[in-house]
């Protein structure tokens, strides 16, 4: 796993992150950061709790009546496997936006 931060590699056991509280005024002094990892250093469940959002999602969908990401549902709702290697963006987005925490 590969953390940098303003372009510079840091050791990524020392990164910390902050779940932003909605509706609090934050100031910070944010920097850019790119974290590179292989599947392998993912937590062993993480693409079993990936599918079952994927799979959420389309129940969801569904129920609601509206779609809340729309390329999931243009690709048919793929398992997380399948999105890495045919739409890595989405699957990054999704880890990103959604699957941080997981």
């Amino acid at each position: 796993m590969f953390f940098k931060s303003e372009g510079e590699l840091v050791d990524a056991s020392i990164v910390h992150y902050r779940l932003f509280e909605f509706g609090r005024d934050i100031e910070l002094n944010n920097k850019k950061f790119e974290l590179t990892f292989t599947l392998d250093e993912l937590k062993p469940d993480f693409i079993i709790l990936a599918d079952s959002f994927i799979d959420q999602c389309r129940v969801d969908d569904l129920e609601q009546g509206f779609i809340d990401i729309p390329e999931l549902e243009e690709l048919n709702y793929p398992d997380f496997f399948s999105l890495l290697n045919n739409s890595p963006k989405l699957a990054t987005d999704l880890m990103i936006d959604y699957l941080f925490a997981d």
